[in-house]
């Protein structure tokens, strides 16, 4: 039977494994769109600048809280992988 430290211990590390792989897969689908949507917009004729820049700066934003929100779940998933080294080690 697997101890309890360790079936937790071994669900978090599953659980950061499938969040960073769906991050880095969301950060990959973004950036593709963004270029895309980016490209479209350069080519058109009725897009003015002002618009094209808003699109830019909300594009930026958009990848600023995505990072953040990546950074953030970091964090959490290490204090969570210390908390259960620290039980493990009682």
């Amino acid at each position: 039977m697997i101890p309890t430290i360790n079936f937790y211990s071994e669900m978090l590390r599953y659980m950061r494994t499938m969040f960073e792989m769906s991050m880095i897969s969301m950060k990959v689908l973004c950036d593709y769109a963004d270029r895309i949507f980016e490209f479209v917009m350069i080519q058109s004729n009725t897009v003015q600048k002002e618009r094209l820049q808003f699109f830019k700066d909300w594009t930026a934003q958009l990848k600023k809280s995505r990072d953040d929100y990546f950074r953030f779940m970091n964090q959490s998933f290490l204090d969570l992988e210390e908390l259960l080294k620290d039980k493990s080690d009682e």
